[in-house]
């Protein structure tokens, strides 16, 4: 079985289990490991890494179909196939720097946001949800106001745009 080899740059929780994004290592594009279910979400119970939990940066091989369901905007989701996931290392910061895209604009436009109808008007592979950006000079400042009520974190800003974390 071909297995692809990813670097981990992106792992988040999702609807209670997880979403896994990377680079691949050989083509330098993004791959978003999805599963058949709904969301495409991933169970921990399927990263199937001897019960080691992927980390950022770590360097994985897994069994992955060329394509998967791209949820009409998505054109990096490819379909996690049967088989065992292998952690191979670690990248480090350096590695990455050839993977770095330098777009006009970050993720299409200027806003702060993309819909899903602008993404699922553009050729399946122009709809780009991830990419890696190398920043050289970002200065931000604690605005000193809370996000609301229904929110954490704070409000942040970066040259006049709100940032909230």
């Amino acid at each position: 079985m071909n297995l692809t080899r990813i670097i981990v740059l992106a792992h988040s929780w999702k609807n209670h289990d997880w979403c896994l994004a990377g680079i691949e290592v050989t083509t330098g594009k993004w791959v978003r490991p999805v599963t058949t279910l709904e969301d495409g979400r991933i169970r921990q119970s399927d990263m199937k890494v001897g019960g080691y939990f992927p980390q950022i940066l770590d360097i994985l091989d897994m069994p992955l179909d060329s394509t998967g369901p791209d949820f009409d905007f998505e054109s990096e989701n490819r379909t996690i196939l049967p088989g065992q996931w292998y952690r191979r290392g670690r990248a480090v910061a350096n590695d990455l720097l050839k993977y770095v895209e330098r777009p006009a604009h970050i993720l299409h436009n200027r806003k702060k946001y993309v819909t899903t109808a602008e993404m699922s008007q553009k050729p399946i592979e122009k709809r780009t949800t991830l990419e890696l950006i190398h920043v050289r000079d970002l200065a931000i400042r604690d605005t000193g106001t809370r996000r609301p009520k229904n929110t954490r974190g704070r409000a942040w800003s970066r040259q006049g745009d709100v940032i909230s974390t």
